[in-house]
């Protein structure tokens, strides 16, 4: 039996509790920054560093965003012909994996480490991570989707017993 619809809304209740959560959970103090020393009163605001930045709302974000990763990746699963699985469910559960593993690394990289001093190609490291790392990952996941959807979600023999229905059907109606 096909479990990955009750999956897909166990994960959706996770995503809206984590949610939720962003509204009741309070801000820490100079949470959204604090005065510049370099800069005239009230112009600029600079945010705390490392693992005082953003504190329970940056745990919160990253749960949700790992749920994020996890239900598009079920959702991609959706459409598996359980005649012709085999190893596609590994294929995507690894692509899941790897996927919110970099997301992650990049919120790692933005709480663990010192991001003024961290740089490359002149931005901070976790900025980086997440254009050039993390940004890209999602289109492996279309890729592979596109070149698998003949063998894993609509194989021949279905896609003719399909057209077959839909022919049926019509000549019927006429």
């Amino acid at each position: 039996m096909n479990k990955v619809p009750e999956v897909l809304f166990g994960l959706l209740i996770c995503m809206a509790i984590v949610l939720v959560s962003f509204f009741l959970i309070s801000d820490a103090p100079e949470d959204q920054g604090f005065e510049h020393p370099n800069y005239p009163k009230n112009t600029m605001q600079q945010a705390p560093d490392g693992s005082e930045r953003g504190g329970w709302v940056t745990i919160s974000a990253s749960c949700f965003g790992v749920l994020t990763c996890l239900f598009v990746v079920g959702g991609l699963s959706l459409g598996l012909s359980p005649r012709q699985v085999g190893f596609a469910p590994w294929i995507l559960t690894i692509a899941a994996v790897i996927f919110a593993s970099l997301f992650m690394l990049v919120v790692f990289l933005y709480v663990g480490v010192d991001n003024s001093a961290a740089r490359l190609w002149g931005m901070p490291l976790s900025t980086a991570m997440m254009l050039l790392v993390l940004t890209p990952s999602p289109l492996v996941l279309v890729l592979l989707y596109m070149v698998a959807f003949p063998r894993w979600i609509l194989p021949p023999e279905e896609k003719t017993r399909f057209d077959n229905l839909v022919a049926n059907r019509r000549a019927r109606q006429q």
